[in-house]
């Protein structure tokens, strides 16, 4: 049932072999090799070559019985792709040399102007600029001033650019400096200050653009960096507006300049509502007060009161508007976190409930999870809109093999993504058990009743609002294959705001039934339309696509019979034909009880029946959990009655499937209990109970392990009883 492969230590001298079984990837059969050969750390298994020494890279290169040269040193390949990685490092540099350098110029020394010629347009100066350390690092900083003179960077001078004209700003206000007599007296022109701040703005432009050795290094260095925490350039737009400023602005003020870079100013539309919505109130205030007025014009107590009540009232003006539309984002803000608090709640509740439909799930392996979550990347596909899923997929495999934890598990993991997704809004997940409501496969009633009670209560699963009105609408489709006439649905659930569309679908739904029931007399018409329900109840409930996971569909090939008032049709029907209805136009996991009955039952039986095999994804669970923490140090030597030599029975014997590993491991347990009290008393009557408990859990796993299955689910048992076993300690570890 498994794959081995003869693995020879490269290493070794004698040449010494071992047995192992092929697991899913190639690091697997490296740890495996490590632990055979009882290799110490910090050595292991680092390559694995075919007998005439080519290199193996891949698990699918090897085949059953193949012998395979397995060393603890590095394959030849591995050294020449590093040489080669650092051979073209320099090569994938960052694009520096495609960064234009600005050439450097020389510092000149420090120029002290003439004292009478500090005013001159020729000494007027930008902003000063400051160089200081950033962060502690040693490349400069450089933060622009709003003064109206520049003190000397660096020892240095910068006059302005010939392009700039040469335009006297007025000294008045500037600080350490004081002003002419004449421009004490005069006031200054408004041309004169424009022509100031254009000088400023044009200074500043002229400072920025000048650069020294060190901030050249520090921008370079910048532009090589790809690290978020790289230092940030230091510049000033053409505008006039430092990026440093932004730093120390309120959060209000960034969001007024953030929307304001986008076209769009915040305090015209705040203006704009505040003024709109004050000439609302202007126009009702007065009406409101006239008519308070006459209707009060039965006495002057009334009238003063009145007056007094339109005093007090609050009076809303521009300021108090715009103060109220500010407020907006913050509330709503505030919304948006409880919605979306109260959102994760729903979706905690939505997972536990939709899971309960399963009952207990037992816990897998990682190499069973790991082998499940392929089969889920198989199975969906990603879009702009989130995860969909596209899931047509048999699970097939040997009687109690675990073919049903395999299902479960596989459904908790869908479910998880729909939820993680968001698609669980638009997916309505539909879930049958066809070996747990058997029982009305003899009755076309009971099986619409088990098959609408399902449909109905996975819907008020998923849908939290729909679980007050269940028992009502369960109810009410229960009453309506019984009564003559036909009847609404109850007005408490059909007036409700929140359900007025879902009670629209519901109604055609049991418009469909009763007339199936009632007047076509046809068994094929009903169970058409019985097992349409979960489409109609995903419409009705706003979903658009189903996901079935049905269980043992096996099971359901049976013949359903006629009943006295569906007489139309001659012959009795198997129940798969209609199944096969609802799972041919949506996504499906399947599992079965059998897996020939099971291919054989979704095939094309007769010329008008259902094909959905085509198209079907069968999965095995063979092979699917080859985890290391399966023991195999414990062997049984089997004692067969009429059985000459004894049989082995092997953690490989169970072929890597869930279920007859389950009872491997359980068995070991026990064996480990039973070697332990064997060391104490061999005579005990401890021991002897264990023993029988022990050889009753072996004989029922031989059963299924050795045994071989029939036609349609019968098995042909092991030959023989087993009398006794022998415990044999496997201390090759093969």
């Amino acid at each position: 049932m498994s794959n081995f492969v003869t693995i020879i230590l490269k290493e070794s001298k004698k040449r010494e072999q071992k047995k192992a079984m092929l697991p899913p990837s190639i690091n697997q059969l490296k740890n495996q090799a490590t632990k055979l050969f009882k290799i110490q750390p910090p050595n292991k298994i680092q390559s694995i070559y075919t007998t005439d020494g080519v290199l193996i890279t891949s698990i699918s290169e090897l085949s059953h019985g193949m012998e395979i040269l397995v060393s603890t040193q590095l394959p030849d390949e591995d050294f020449s792709e590093g040489e080669n990685q650092v051979e073209e490092a320099p090569k994938s540099s960052p694009r520096s040399s495609q960064i234009p350098t600005k050439p450097k110029t020389p510092i000149s020394p420090k120029q002290t102007p003439p004292p009478n010629s500090m005013n001159s347009p020729k000494f007027v100066q930008p902003p000063p600029v400051n160089v200081s350390p950033m962060f502690g690092s040693k490349s400069p900083k450089m933060s622009v001033q709003s003064s109206g003179r520049q003190t000397p960077v660096l020892g240095q001078i910068n006059e302005p650019s010939a392009s700039t004209p040469a335009v006297k700003q007025p000294t008045s206000g500037t600080p350490g400096r004081s002003p002419s007599p004449m421009a004490q007296n005069q006031p200054p022109s408004p041309r004169s200050e424009e022509e100031g701040q254009m000088v400023r703005n044009t200074s500043q432009l002229a400072i920025i653009q000048q650069s020294t050795p060190e901030l050249e290094a520090k921008e370079s260095s910048a532009r090589r960096s790809n690290s978020p925490n790289a230092p940030k350039r230091n510049t000033v737009t053409r505008d006039g507006v430092e990026e440093q400023i932004a730093e120390i602005l309120s959060p209000d003020e960034k969001e007024r300049r953030a929307m304001l870079s986008c076209g769009v100013d915040r305090d015209l539309i705040i203006s704009s509502l505040s003024e709109n919505l004050s000439g609302l109130f202007s126009d009702i205030m007065p009406s409101n007060a006239a008519a308070t007025g006459s209707s009060s014009q039965k006495g002057s107590s009334r009238l003063g009161q009145s007056a007094k009540d339109d005093e007090e009232q609050p009076e809303v003006t521009n300021e108090t508007l715009k103060t109220a539309i500010r407020q907006v984002p913050q509330v709503m803000q505030r919304f948006m976190t409880q919605n979306g608090n109260s959102e994760i709640t729903q979706q905690a509740i939505v997972q536990k409930r939709l899971l309960n439909h399963f009952g207990e799930i037992p816990r897998i392996s990682n190499a069973l999870e790991q082998h499940i979550n392929d089969q889920i990347k198989n199975g969906t596909f990603s879009t702009l809109g989130g995860f969909n899923v596209n899931f047509k997929t048999l699970i097939v495999g040997p009687r109690s093999s675990g073919k049903t934890t395999y299902l479960k598990n596989l459904a908790k993991n869908v479910y998880r993504r729909l939820i993680a997704s968001g698609q669980y809004r638009h997916t309505f997940v539909f879930n049958v058990d066809f070996l747990q409501i058997k029982e009305s496969f003899d009755d076309p009633i009971k099986f619409y009743n088990a098959f609408m009670g399902l449909a109905l209560a996975q819907a008020a699963s998923q849908r939290i609002d729909f679980q007050p009105y269940l028992d009502m609408i369960t109810q009410y489709f229960e009453k309506i294959v019984q009564v003559d006439t036909f009847i609404n649905l109850p007005t408490k659930f059909s007036l409700q705001d929140d359900f007025r569309a879902t009670s629209a679908v519901l109604t055609e739904l049991a418009s469909n039934i009763f007339n199936a029931y009632k007047k076509s007399g046809s068994l094929s018409i009903f169970m058409t339309h019985v097992v349409t329900i979960p489409d109609f109840i995903a419409k009705a409930f706003g979903y658009s696509r189903v996901l079935v996971i049905a269980d043992h569909i096996d099971v359901a090939d049976v013949l359903v019979p006629c009943n006295d008032q569906l007489t139309r049709d001659t012959q009795n029907l198997p129940i798969i034909e209609f199944v096969k209805l609802l799972l041919e136009d949506n996504a499906f996991i399947a599992g079965c009880q059998d897996e020939r009955h099971a291919i054989e039952a979704i095939d094309l039986i007769a010329d008008d029946s259902t094909d959905i095999l085509t198209g079907t994804d069968i999965v095995s669970v063979i092979n699917s959990d080859l985890d290391e923490t399966h023991s195999s140090e414990i062997w049984f030597k089997l004692q067969v009655a009429g059985q000459t030599p004894n049989v082995l029975l092997r953690c490989e014997d169970c072929g890597g499937c869930p279920g007859f590993l389950a009872r491997w491991d359980v068995i070991i347990s026990m064996a480990q209990q039973y070697i332990i009290e064997e060391h104490k008393d061999k005579n005990s009557k401890k021991l002897r109970e264990r023993k029988l408990a022990l050889i009753t859990k072996i004989r029922e796993l031989a059963a299924l392990v050795f045994a071989e299955e029939g036609d349609f689910g019968t098995i042909n048992p092991y030959p023989g009883k087993i009398n006794d076993f022998e415990i044999v300690q496997n201390v090759r570890n093969e």
